[in-house]
């Protein structure tokens, strides 16, 4: 049997690193902004839990409690209340939060600590990634091709890429109309 301390300790360790950072910031639209960001980049974020601050453990408990097999995720449409009570959705969205019996599950199973992802990415596809370089009087910075702006899209924080055994970070270069991709050069 778990307790609430223990349920708590094992869900929050399991988390990307980026979605607590996230529900610490104090500004709700900020928070909701950065969790929204995290959730399309494929993490399963709880709303009620990071976005409301809700106990996990309470919440699973009480999803357990009332029969319900999951619970929306941070980009589902929020459950409606009708006349009846809760409308829960007749489809399970992709990013929905299994909701697990919080006292009587294996924790360990269930909610392996969080393992960041490999410092240096392995890319899907083929190079070159990095172009020419962006700007004479910036040294370091180059421009991302085709395939290198694809796979920038698929790296995490802190991931690097290698090509001609040179380590580059993706870099992305903020314009009065929108961005351009750039690498910046690590070693």
């Amino acid at each position: 049997m778990n307790t609430q301390a223990q349920f708590n300790a094992a869900y929050m360790a399991a988390q990307d690193p980026r979605v607590i950072t996230a529900s610490a910031i104090d500004d709700l639209m900020d928070r909701q902004a950065a969790l929204i960001a995290l959730a399309r980049l494929g993490l399963k974020i709880s709303p009620a839990i990071f976005m409301n601050g809700w106990d996990a453990f309470v919440l699973m408990s009480a999803g357990t409690m009332f029969g319900y097999p999951w619970l929306p995720g941070m980009l589902d449409a929020s459950w409606q209340f009708g006349p009846s009570g809760v409308i829960i959705p007749t489809i399970r969205p992709a990013d929905s939060i299994d909701v697990v019996d919080p006292v009587n599950c294996d924790l360990a199973t269930l909610f392996p600590q969080f393992n960041p992802p490999p410092a240096v990415y392995a890319p899907t596809l083929t190079g070159p990634f990095v172009g020419t370089p962006w700007n004479p009087e910036y040294p370091g910075y180059y421009n991302a091709t085709g395939n290198g702006a694809l796979e920038q899209a698929q790296m995490q924080d802190g991931q690097t890429i290698e090509e001609n055994g040179v380590k580059y970070a993706p870099f992305k270069l903020t314009g009065a109309i929108g961005y351009t991709d750039l690498w910046k050069l690590v070693s």
